[in-house]
């Protein structure tokens, strides 16, 4: 086997025809720094896979919190929470006119609509803080692992946060 080089591309081959290869740019180098090049490529390559699969993880974690939401509907929580907490200090329902027209379309008061919103916003904001927290943890371990069994042995542990913080929330309903 014999390796060549051209900038930073590696190739090995067995059969070769040194002039064709000289014609097209490659130039011979040691198997150690083929081995080397072509390890690092391999690692890095690597990493983005682990941390696909990682962002993959997540969003199956976070997806029984979103799955029944549109998009549209998510970019209102923010200011749902916002207006749920202002109605609760002033009772005011013009402190809360998006919760106020929600609630009315609903058919709820604006109080246990504003409860709802704001049981419902700190349940996402606990689940989606672990998982996210627990996400980033294991890139940074990702982004410095110096070897293929290191990124293999990360893993994101499917015993789910978010089935815990769900039974806590029933068990206090």
């Amino acid at each position: 086997m014999k390796y060549f080089k051209k900038e930073n591309e590696y190739i090995s081959l067995e059969d070769y025809d040194l002039e064709y290869l000289s014609e097209l740019g490659y130039v011979e180098c040691e198997e150690s720094e083929y081995k080397q090049k072509h390890n690092e490529g391999t690692l890095k390559s690597a990493k983005v896979g682990k941390i696909k699969e990682l962002i993959n993880s997540y969003n199956q974690a976070i997806k029984p919190y979103i799955i029944d939401t549109p998009d549209s509907e998510m970019l209102t929580w923010e200011r749902q929470e916002s207006e749920a907490k202002s109605y609760q200090v002033s009772k005011n329902p013009s402190d809360a006119p998006l919760l106020a027209k929600l609630a009315e379309n609903r058919g709820v008061s604006l109080e246990v609509f504003a409860n709802k919103v704001l049981e419902k916003s700190t349940l996402y904001r606990e689940v989606s803080s672990k998982l996210i927290g627990k996400r980033q943890a294991l890139e940074d371990r990702v982004k410095i692992a110096t070897s293929l069994e290191e990124i293999e042995a990360i893993k994101w542990e499917e015993e789910t946060e978010v089935s815990k913080a769900k039974s806590k929330s029933k068990k206090k309903s």
